[in-house]
């Protein structure tokens, strides 16, 4: 795999399309489209574009295609974000299960009052 191989891969990750890419670079989107089908390489102007608008790319996989694609920084945030989401996925799950549980306190305890106006009335 190339490097213009690498920067298409990037694009479908991000979902990123070219003509989105030749407007925020101000680029024509012919130049992109050559880059994309490989008709063009990409030059040092696109390149330091690509590398401004995303940060967090591993260089040595774009440009030579070794490691990660991200840095192992923002794969380590990304851990640690889906460790967070499932830990909140866990507490919603949770907390539905207390409100039912109170919910149904609640049931018992009209039931109890309903039973000791009728024994009284």
């Amino acid at each position: 795999m190339n490097l213009n191989s690498r920067f298409v891969q990037l694009m479908e990750i991000k979902n990123v399309n070219p003509s989105e890419l030749a407007d925020k670079w101000n680029v024509s989107k012919q130049q992109i489209s050559n880059i994309t089908t490989g008709r063009n390489k990409i030059g040092i102007k696109i390149l330091h574009k690509i590398i401004d608008f995303f940060p967090d790319l591993n260089l040595n996989w774009l440009i030579k295609g070794e490691g990660d694609i991200w840095e192992k920084e923002f794969n380590d945030l990304e851990l640690r974000n889906n460790e967070l989401l499932d830990k909140i996925e866990l507490l919603q799950s949770r907390l539905e299960d207390k409100e039912n549980h109170l919910k149904s306190k609640d049931e018992i305890i009209e039931l109890l009052k309903e039973q000791n106006q009728n024994r009284v009335g």
